[in-house]
């Protein structure tokens, strides 16, 4: 017995100890072989690792080198720009001869503007420029008859000139505009030498084919709305209608004249899909659609929204073809800097700036709205209603106004600030005007298009064509003009700094990050509503100053501080922008401008209440100084209303430009009291008169001892202007003997605004005893020898002595004994011929006097 038990133990025991050695083997071989997929796993992490890291390297290094390269490019094309321009202003006024290839002619209504580059310029006697670049373009005015061609070579004679900078505050600048597209000089008049028998047949069938789309457009549209077809189809805006152009910039829709995207889309992507549905490979069809609005773009003149919307186009058709999606905002960086690559001046155009601000909003602040904004679930509702149910089509026409509306509001906000700098207003109700305005914009041009090929084979069955395309016109026109009726419908806020600008961007990138980061915080909060009852209860912890903090989540409190944190400094930025922009706007100190009208009068007075004051306002020899001199510099100021306009007399050298103000539309400029003399001239004051009568403006009397005053002070003292002359028996027939003259004063300073006034309305004023002496003198008669007599200088003893006068004018103001004359009186002069506008300040109690830009 003991014998078996003993037996049966080490049996027992045996197979136990072989069993271990099983499982410790298996156990064994598992080990290792988890250790080895460990290590085969760590060697894959570690080559993965590996291949990303060089991957990453290499897209570094190649877009640094890629960096580097643009740079360089950038830095030799703005050196040769630079150098250009200042050989430029060596040949400014100087006669010679230039040969050069047309690239470009543009047709005005007098004469052709003839583009070139030159290659070779040399003086009237042969002799070669010493420092020219080959290649540098130049802008020459001909006569219209002459027949030229792109890509002919021709040679001209004539006077080089620099384009003009902006003589007066809000005026076009000439300078600027040429500089952008790389022009730095003009040969104006210029006579035709020679030109070669080779063109381009490419251009010039494209100059053709323009020119009969053009006829094609006026044969079929009326003027009015042929010139709008004419702006959206081929870029031409110089012939448009004056009155349409400013109702359309006035309501903020002037963004659909301009050759942009839409053009493109339409024109390229309708071909591309045909192709593409016609069985034409992606390569060939995108080939074929880049040449068509290569073309297009050519032939309406290659503006800046145009070349940006061409490579935008490229690069997406180029992605279709690699099969890869393009990103918006990586298109648009990728042609803006190509574009500057290329001219690095095209930075600092309005047009350059608006359309890549509008395309950068859209792909920027779009996203960030649609997220805010977007309503959970709406989406899943439209799809679970039934297809082609009324519901989906009501909650689905919903959810696209809501998306255009989205579109809209992100570029107002990315192009507001560029808008006002510019154009220094901007319509209040242009969002909801661009949601009925911007969807329309596709059938015109679509309609436009097709009338157009209609029309080039037969007029009359083209004509039935244009009926949608004109009742689309017509609307935006009574919508413009009902806006306009509108209280508030657009506000002028006057000409802005540039760091107001910068300011006005960071915060806007700020706001929208605090925005994300709010609609965050609320869709975790409403995911856990435990978690609010959380942060509740340590609110109200904090506020009865508990002390169970230990109780609490702390990184729930950590995020709640951060919350708070954010939402404090997005506040703060707030109120700094909001005071940036008081202090720019509210900050204006007592400004006289004398504007530079040319050969008349033209002065404006802004006084620290805001009181708008114009005194005249025409010109002899600009024939629209009302809608290029005085509308923009009123715009400039923000002057919405003229509280008061004072003409000293009835000639159009000082009522011209009212006039046009008057007669021009959709300026929004309004004239609430005209003042005149009350003795005088009356016939050359009648029409104004009448035209002040109908637009519902008061008209006011002024004679010697009348008084208006400001109610309030300001910080340099209360403002008035008393009236010096005439009185009941100083009248003249002579009309400029008879001018209304005026004193000025705002605290101890005084300024005399004279007219017209000659020598015996000077001795006639002394002889009243109501002159003081004054500080500024606005010279009478432009400078005239019979006026601003020796007498009568030392009697006002003029600090300061202002001449409005045009520039070689036939009257040869002002004249040399004036001149001398003031200078033997002491009087510091300033001309608006060599100065252009004049503009004084008077702040902390000194007198600052600069001409405009000086």
């Amino acid at each position: 017995m003991a014998a078996m038990i003993v037996a049966a133990f080490f049996l027992f025991t045996g197979e136990k100890g072989q069993k271990q050695g099983k499982r410790q083997k298996q156990q064994k071989q598992k080990e290792e072989s988890g250790r080895d997929e460990k290590i085969r796993m760590s060697d894959r992490r570690r080559q993965t690792k590996r291949s990303v890291d060089v991957k990453r390297t290499v897209r570094v290094t190649v877009g640094i080198l890629i960096y580097v390269l643009f740079a360089g490019m950038g830095y030799m094309n703005i050196n040769i720009l630079h150098e250009q321009e200042q050989y430029a202003s060596r040949l400014n006024g100087c006669s010679g001869t230039i040969s050069g290839t047309i690239y470009e002619i543009k047709e005005t209504e007098n004469r052709q503007q003839v583009f070139i580059k030159i290659v070779d310029a040399r003086e009237m006697s042969g002799e070669e420029w010493t420092g020219f670049h080959e290649n540098m373009k130049l802008l020459v005015y001909v006569e219209k008859g002459i027949t030229l061609y792109p890509g002919q070579e021709a040679v001209f004679a004539g006077r080089f000139e620099q384009p003009e900078h902006a003589g007066n505050p809000g005026a076009f600048d000439a300078y600027r505009y040429y500089r952008s597209q790389g022009i730095f000089l003009i040969l104006s008049d210029a006579e035709l030498q020679k030109t070669g028998k080779q063109y381009s047949h490419i251009r010039a069938g494209l100059r053709k084919l323009r020119k009969r789309i053009s006829d094609v457009i006026g044969n079929l549209y009326g003027e009015e709305d042929a010139s709008v077809i004419r702006a959206m189809l081929l870029g031409e805006r110089q012939g448009m209608d004056g009155g349409v152009k400013r109702m359309y910039q006035l309501n903020g829709i002037a963004h659909i004249l301009a050759i942009s995207a839409l053009h493109i889309a339409i024109i390229g992507m309708t071909l591309y899909r045909r192709m593409r549905k016609w069985g034409v490979s992606y390569w060939s069809a995108g080939i074929g659609c880049s040449i068509l609005v290569i073309l297009y773009g050519q032939m309406t003149g290659l503006a800046g929204s145009t070349m940006r919307a061409i490579i935008m186009m490229g690069l997406l058709l180029f992605g279709k073809a690699i099969g890869r999606s393009v990103d918006l905002l990586t298109s648009t960086g990728i042609a803006g800097v190509w574009m500057a690559v290329i001219n690095p001046y095209v930075v600092l155009d309005a047009g350059f700036q608006l359309s890549f601000a509008a395309v950068t909003g859209l792909a920027v602040i779009v996203p960030v709205l649609q997220r805010v904004f977007s309503k959970r679930g709406s989406a899943d509702l439209i799809n679970k209603l039934g297809a082609g149910t009324v519901l989906q089509h009501i909650f689905g026409a919903g959810e696209k106004i809501r998306q255009s509306l989205t579109v809209s509001m992100a570029t107002f906000l990315a192009t507001l600030p560029v808008i006002v700098y510019y154009y220094y207003q901007f319509p209040l109700y242009g969002i909801l005007l661009n949601l009925i305005v911007v969807p329309c914009v596709s059938i015109v041009l679509t309609g436009g298009i097709g009338t157009v090929i209609c029309g080039c084979i037969s007029l009359q069955a083209a004509g039935w064509l244009t009926i949608p395309v004109k009742g689309i016109l017509w609307l935006y026109e009574m919508l413009c003009q009902g806006m306009e009726r509108l209280p508030g419908a657009y506000i002028n806020i006057g000409h802005i700094p540039v760091k107001l600008v910068v300011v006005y961007y960071i915060a806007l990138l700020l706001g929208l990050y605090f925005m994300v980061e709010v609609r965050t915080d609320r869709d975790s909060s409403s995911d856990s509503t435990q978690s609010q009852k959380t942060v509740r209860k340590i609110k109200c912890r904090i506020r009865r100053k508990q002390t169970a903090w230990k109780d609490c989540n702390q990184q729930t409190i950590k995020e709640w501080k951060h919350r708070k944190i954010r939402y404090g400094v997005a506040g703060m930025l707030v109120m700094l922008a909001f005071g940036m922009y008081a202090g720019c706007t509210l900050d204006r100190p007592f400004t006289v401008t004398f504007l530079d009208v040319g050969q008349g009068d033209g002065i404006l007075i802004r006084t620290e209440q805001g009181t708008n004051i114009m005194i005249d306002g025409g010109s002899s020899d600009n024939e629209k100084v009302g809608e290029y001199v005085l509308l923009p510099a009123l715009r400039y100021y923000g002057m919405v209303d003229l509280d008061y306009v004072f003409v000293t007399h009835g000639d159009q050298d000082h009522i011209s430009g009212l006039l046009d103000l008057y007669e021009l539309e959709h300026t929004g400029i309004r004239i609430r009291n005209l003042v005149v003399a009350k003795y005088g001239d009356r016939e050359g004051l009648q029409e104004l008169i009448n035209q002040a009568e109908q637009h519902g403006t008061e008209v006011l009397y002024m004679d010697a001892g009348s008084i208006f005053s400001e109610p309030e002070t300001g910080a340099s003292g209360t403002f008035r202007i008393s009236c010096i002359y005439p009185r009941e028996s100083d009248v003249h027939a002579d009309a400029n003997e008879a001018s209304l003259v005026l004193q000025a004063s705002i605290d101890s300073f005084h300024l005399l605004f004279t007219g017209d006034a000659g020598e015996i309305a000077e001795q006639q004023m002394a002889e009243t005893g109501r002159l003081d002496a004054v500080d500024i003198l606005k010279v009478g008669h432009h400078g005239s020898r019979y006026a601003t007599s020796e007498a009568f200088l030392q009697y006002i003893k003029p600090q300061y002595a202002v001449i409005s006068c045009g520039k070689k004018n036939r009257y040869g103001h002002p004249h040399e004994e004036t001149l001398t004359r003031l200078q033997a009186a002491g009087a510091e002069v300033y001309r608006t011929d060599s100065s252009g506008a004049v503009i004084l300040q008077i702040r902390a109690g000194k007198i600052m006097l600069h001409g405009y830009g000086g």
